[in-house]
Parts: structure tokens; C-alpha cells; sequence
């Protein structure tokens, strides 16, 4: 049976576990507890609400530990995080967040799989395309051009509010490939959703967290906005929602800072008009329709 009407394409998302082998702390910027202590039975049971659908993949939009103390320690904190996942009927897909770099970039694609942290994969007309939106960062330790390019941005753009250094931005090698994948799928008449961990366009409360120079991301979404329908993040955990130029932006809640232990999680169903986002625990669900 062909992804048509009767079937769609659907999807397990999960964003920002975050989970640490440390002791559970107040975060300010939250305004509550963060429960290190619970981050796993609420990543269980995220895991267990997808497994009750059919899904090609749980996609893992970044952030999978939150880093620890050494980088020894803080790889065990991915072992461990990792078993979890195993529960997953599931293929895992992950992206690369802020945090996961404390666990070293060639470590981190060893354990995930990867050659490249930025792939695509086809199912029926639909292509799924994941982003590495901390590809320059002034966290990573295997490639000093990027994180000189990183220190750059940050010191001639001090006065942007996303100026922060647990962002990131894309290598111009990501972006050429980005624009092949996105011409490609465009050649095959073939509709998108693209995924990083950092979002790439800000309400009032995401200024602060979108990618550097996010507004060329948004401006080749709109020259291919009938291939690229929805673009999905994670990163700011209360998590968000904008359309622009025909183009959905939906930044997910995280595991880490739900408000309960169901976790946060979404099965997203693509359809050939619309896609529907079925939320479990803090995960919001929306219906996006497609022009």
C-alpha cells in the first residue's frame, strides 16, 4: 500500500530528555525544579504513547543529555539514556543539540550511527530532512575553523538577542547540500518536513533561542515552500507555534522541564492536505493545513 490518504507517513517526536546523572536543581530561567531524578520513567512513558501507533521513526529533535561534570561521565549519562531508547519499536533518528556536544561531536555519531549529522530519508512522496543547526559552534573540540567562525559571529553580533553561545549556526557545506536535497525533492514533486534542534523563526519568548542567521533558512523555505511544509525544532522547552509564507514553524515542549510524568511526545501524521500533530503529556496537538 502506497502513504496516501488512507495511510499517511507518520512520525514519533521526542525533544530535549536532557538527561543527566546528577542531582535535581532549581533552574531560575524555568521558574521550577528540574527533576534529573525522573527524566528517564518520563522519557519511558513518552516512548511507550508512540509505540502505540505504527510510526517510521521517533525522531529525537536534540538534546538527549544535558552534560555532565567530565566528558567520561557525561558519556556514561548517554549510555544510559540511550538503553532507554531502546524500548523504541521504532527506527531512532537523532539531531544533534547544544548539549549533546559535552559528549564530544565524534562520539556522538559513533553512538547515533551516523556519518554526518545532517541526512535525509524518503518515504512514499514525503522527505524528511534533519538539520545540524550547531554544526558552528563554539562548543565542539574536532573542527577549530567552525569554532572560529563561531567566536566570530559571536563577537561582531554581541548585540543580537540570539548572540548566545549555547546556539549555533550551518557550515556553508550543509547549506549547498540543503539546497541540492530541497531541488531534488522539488525535481521528484516530493513535499518536506525539515528538523534541527535549534528554531529559525522567533515569537516574543523564542528571541533568544533561534539559530544564527536563521533568516536564510527562512528565505529558502519560501523560495521551496512547495516542497518544505513544516519545519520542526526543539531547544526552547515551553515550546511554540508560527506560519509564515505558507511554511509551518513548531517548536516542540520538552521531556526535561514537563509539567508531569507522562514526559512530552507526538505522533505527527503527514498527510497529503494537512499535518497532524497528536500530542501526549506537555506535547501540544495541532492540525497544520497545507497550501
Amino acid at each position: 500500500m502506497g502513504y496516501d490518504e488512507v495511510e499517511p507517513v507518520s512520525l514519533g517526536i521526542i525533544t530535549d530528555v536532557q538527561y543527566a546523572n546528577k542531582p535535581d536543581v532549581f533552574i531560575e530561567h524555568v521558574g521550577k525544579i528540574r527533576l534529573y531524578s525522573k527524566v528517564l520513567s518520563k522519557t519511558s512513558a513518552s516512548i511507550k504513547f508512540i509505540n502505540q501507533r505504527k510510526v517510521s521513526c521517533l525522531l529525537h529533535l536534540g538534546d538527549i543529555i544535558d552534560g555532565n561534570e567530565t566528558i567520561t561521565k557525561t558519556q556514561y549519562d548517554l549510555s544510559e539514556v540511550l538503553k532507554t531508547f531502546d524500548q523504541s519499536r521504532a527506527p531512532l533518528w537523532h539531531v544533534i543539540g547544544n548539549h549533546c556536544l559535552d559528549a564530544g561531536r565524534p562520539h556522538l555519531l559513533d553512538r547515533f550511527g551516523l556519518n554526518e549529522a545532517y541526512y535525509s530519508r524518503d518515504f512514499g512522496n514525503w522527505r524528511v530532512i534533519v538539520l545540524d543547526t550547531v554544526e558552528v559552534s563554539v562548543h565542539r573540540v574536532d573542527n577549530t575553523e567552525l569554532v572560529e567562525q563561531a567566536r566570530e559571529f559571536l563577537e561582531q553580533n554581541s548585540s543580537l538577542p540570539n548572540a548566545k553561545d549555547w546556539n549555533g549556526g550551518m557550515s556553508l557545506c550543509q547549506k549547498s547540500w540543503l539546497r541540492d536535497t530541497l531541488s531534488d525533492a522539488s525535481r521528484r514533486r516530493m513535499k518536506s518536513i525539515v528538523c534541527g534542534h535549534l528554531p529559525i523563526v522567533a515569537n516574543d519568548h523564542l528571541q533568544e533561542h533561534v539559530m544564527w542567521e536563521s533568516h536564510w533558512l527562512v528565505d529558502l523555505f519560501t523560495e521551496y515552500k512547495h516542497v518544505v511544509k513544516a519545519y520542526f525544532a526543539g531547544h526552547f522547552h515551553q515550546g511554540g507555534y508560527v506560519s509564515r509564507n505558507g511554511v509551518h514553524y513548531v517548536t516542540c515542549e520538552s521531556v526535561i522541564d514537563s509539567s508531569s510524568l507522562e514526559g512530552s511526545a507526538g505522533i505527527v501524521d503527514l498527510w497529503q492536505d494537512r499535518i497532524d500533530i497528536t500530542g501526549y503529556g506537555d506535547m501540544t496537538s495541532r492540525t497544520l493545513l497545507l497550501e
